[in-house]
C-alpha cells in the first residue's frame, strides 16, 4: 500500500511539472478587434489603445452591455462611429501593443 501511495505521489508530481512546463510555453492570444472589450480594458496596455482609439468608451452608459462584445461587434452599430478604416487602425494598434505586430 505504501508503494502504491508513493507511486501515485510521484506520478502526481510528474504531471504537475509537465503541466507547469506547458503553461510556461503557452503564450496569450494576441489582442485584436475580435478580443472581448472587457478583456482589453483589464489589460493596461490594450486599455491605453482603446482610450486613444475609442475615446469615451469607459464613460459610456453602455459599457457594461458591451464588455462581453468585441470591438468588431460594436462597430456594426452606427452609434459606435467605427468604420472599416478605423477598425483596421484599432486592430493594428492592438496587435502592436500586444507585441504581435500588424
Amino acid at each position: 500500500m505504501k508503494r502504491l501511495a508513493a507511486g501515485l505521489a510521484g506520478l502526481t508530481l510528474a504531471l504537475a511539472a509537465a503541466s507547469g512546463a506547458l503553461a510556461a510555453d503557452a503564450k496569450p492570444a494576441p489582442a485584436t478587434v475580435d478580443s472581448k472589450i472587457g478583456d482589453l480594458l483589464a489589460n493596461p496596455v490594450t486599455k491605453a489603445v482603446l482610450d486613444k482609439d475609442i475615446p469615451g468608451l469607459e464613460t459610456s452608459p453602455y459599457l457594461d452591455m458591451v464588455k462581453g462584445m468585441s470591438v468588431r461587434d460594436i462597430a456594426k452599430y452606427p452609434q459606435a462611429n467605427i468604420d472599416d478604416a478605423k477598425l483596421s487602425v484599432i486592430d493594428a494598434d492592438l496587435k502592436a501593443a500586444s507585441g504581435t505586430g500588424s
